[in-house]
């Protein structure tokens, strides 16, 4: 028995490091905390000084907002990069300009005014550009003196320019039919630009801002994109009352 005793004594003091080795092991590979999945909160994009508040021209490929900011269109875009948007919050100034504008839209292309020239040709003329047959002058007094930019003539050419108002002429030619383009029409009065030509009112209609452009005798004109003006309405402007001042 005292024989085994050393024997007994190195198998215990081996089995006593192996224990030791092992605790210190298990300790340094433990961590100090508990482990916890990272919650990421959602920033919200930061749009460059100068950007527009709207929907971008081009569709970007990941999602750029994550939630509403205040006054801009909040844009979610899909995996396709086809985006929805959220509602923009209203804002005062942008809804006082679109109802201008509709008020606008309405007297100068609705409201029938009062007629002070019309051309009475009925047969179309063969073999003459654009087809216009006839044209009718109206017009249109504003509840009130508005003020807006519109193209009218300066120097031989139409230019940008800020007006104000509260009275109006609607030139309209007849005829066509008028061909939508991405070069648009100009409506001459004489060798004058008087402005461009939109399809409203059954034919190609323009707005004049300057009664001392409509002259008894004046040959109505079109024009296209860059092309000269074409004189082949077989009428000339006839007064039956004069422009109110």
């Amino acid at each position: 028995m005292i024989q085994r005793a050393p024997g007994l004594i190195v198998s215990l003091i081996l089995l006593l490091a192996l224990f030791a080795a092992a605790a210190f092991v298990i300790n340094q590979t433990a961590p100090d905390k508990p482990i916890v999945a990272l919650a990421v909160t959602p920033q919200p994009t930061i749009l460059p000084t100068g950007a527009p508040t709207g929907l971008p021209s081009t569709p970007q490929p990941t999602a750029s907002a994550t939630g509403p900011v205040p006054g801009l269109t909040v844009v979610y875009v899909t995996r396709t990069g086809v985006p929805t948007s959220v509602p923009e919050t209203p804002n005062p100034t942008r809804v006082a300009e679109m109802e201008k504008l509709q008020l606008l839209i309405h007297y100068f292309f609705e409201e029938p005014g009062t007629v002070i020239a019309e051309g009475i040709n009925a047969t179309p003329v063969p073999d003459v550009p654009y087809h216009m047959l006839s044209y009718k002058v109206a017009e249109i007094t504003l509840p009130q003196v508005m003020t807006h930019t519109y193209r009218v003539p300066i120097s031989g050419t139409l230019q940008p320019q800020l007006m104000s108002f509260s009275r109006v002429w609607r030139l309209t030619i007849t005829g066509g039919p008028f061909i939508p383009t991405d070069y648009g029409y100009q409506m001459y009065l004489d060798d004058i630009p008087v402005g461009d030509g939109v399809m409203e009112n059954g034919g190609l209609t323009t707005i004049i801002f300057d009664p001392l452009l409509l002259r008894e005798g004046a040959r109505i004109g079109l024009s296209y994109g860059h092309y000269p003006p074409v004189y082949s309405l077989p009428e000339r402007l006839h007064l039956t009352r004069q422009p109110s001042p």
